[in-house]
């Protein structure tokens, strides 16, 4: 189908002016959404209707972007969530700390839900945000995609608030 089809999307829906926003883990999902378009794990091919994935604008608030930089940190809200995630997967990995230190099935499985994993040859406009004080998601793993979109000459901002946050 093409994008534009007007029996998928209603006449009023233009799905080639389409850009998504989230915060938090709907910003990850978000820049996952941005980063993956036509990679062919994210796409869907079983379905005769699907349009490409491609989104033309991404935003996104507080996102754990990086999920390498997001586990070293060493702050200890960010590990066990990952580690619960990986319990469902793999529970020998729990007793792991360092990234560089689980098995390489267990990092693909963690880099294939890290945007900055698949920054390169896309083109979305990427905008983030954060606040510098974030105890949940840390600062420095939007500052590593952010830096890692600029290498590749997207267009893509980073807007950080101080003390406090917009939205709470």
């Amino acid at each position: 189908a093409k994008a534009n089809d007007t029996t998928i999307f209603p006449k009023k829906i233009n799905s080639s002016k389409i850009g998504v926003m989230g915060i938090s883990s709907g910003g990850q999902l978000a820049l996952m959404l941005g980063e993956t378009a036509n990679v062919d794990a994210f796409e869907n091919s079983n379905c005769e209707h699907a349009a490409s994935s491609e989104v033309q604008a991404v935003v996104s608030y507080a996102a754990l972007a990086d999920v390498e930089e997001a586990w070293g940190t060493g702050q200890n809200l960010i590990r066990p969530m990952y580690q619960g995630l990986l319990s469902l997967w793999n529970s020998e990995q729990l007793i792991t700390t360092n990234f560089n230190n689980l098995s390489p099935d267990v990092v693909d499985a963690l880099n294939s839900a890290s945007p900055s994993y698949f920054v390169g040859g896309n083109t979305t406009p990427v905008r983030l945000i954060h606040a510098i004080n974030d105890i949940l998601a840390p600062p420095a793993a939007s500052s590593c995609f952010y830096n890692a979109a600029a290498s590749a000459n997207r267009d893509s901002s980073m807007l950080w608030f101080g003390t406090g946050s917009p939205l709470f």
